[in-house]
């Protein structure tokens, strides 16, 4: 259950992904380019891009360093449905700002306390200093102990190997009335072999055979 959590957020009716996807955690990437040529299908509402990578973060408070999973996106978008996030997007506009998940597991009883309290801290990714700016609540889970949200530009720079036109998830919003599976076979139809489709039911049953 925990495992699924963000994949039962997420703000859409089809998931694009590379076919050499194995879980959350090891998703692969495919190239942007998939979500404009998406968009051209009739029936096709909107495709926004998602990123997900992990890397180490000093902790606020104990200044050890532990591994965090990074939830990266356009914050001028709808991406998740978690209310917290939705709430906050103006504060992760900000480059070098980050929220961090209350439902994480390790020392971050005074972190989260502080946070609570509106307080914002600072610290660092890598060798770059980022400002937590607030919380949300998703959770621990088999992929991550600890999980961050953060924008698109944010990420680039906590990332700097990674390319701009690499995408690791696909967020696929159809217009209402439009037949799923119609969609889904005109996808498959028009979109190179580099990706694959699912429902967001499927990507979730994806996950859990996984």
């Amino acid at each position: 259950d925990s495992t699924t959590l963000l994949h039962k957020n997420l703000e859409a009716d089809l998931i694009i992904m590379s076919p050499q996807a194995q879980s959350i955690s090891s998703t692969g990437s495919f190239p942007r380019r998939r979500l404009t040529q998406a968009t051209s299908i009739e029936g096709v509402a909107s495709a926004e891009a998602i990123y997900v990578d992990r890397t180490n973060w000093k902790n606020p408070d104990t200044r050890q360093e532990t591994e965090i999973m990074f939830i990266c996106f356009n914050p001028s978008k709808e991406i998740l449905k978690l209310p917290e996030v939705k709430t906050n997007l103006a504060k992760i506009k900000l480059t070098d700002a980050m929220l961090f998940d209350r439902g994480s597991e390790g020392e971050y009883e005074k972190v989260l306390t502080d946070l609570a309290q509106g307080k914002v801290l600072t610290t660092e990714v890598g060798k770059r200093q980022i400002r937590v700016e607030g919380l949300f609540t998703l959770g621990a889970s088999f992929a991550a102990d600890a999980n961050a949200v953060v924008s698109d530009l944010t990420f680039w720079r906590l990332f700097p190997g990674r390319s701009v036109s690499e995408v690791n998830i696909g967020l696929v919003k159809l217009k209402p009335g439009i037949n799923t599976q119609g969609v889904i076979a005109k996808l498959q139809k028009t979109l190179p072999k580099d990706v694959k489709v699912l429902t967001l039911e499927d990507f979730v049953v994806f996950e859990t055979d996984y």
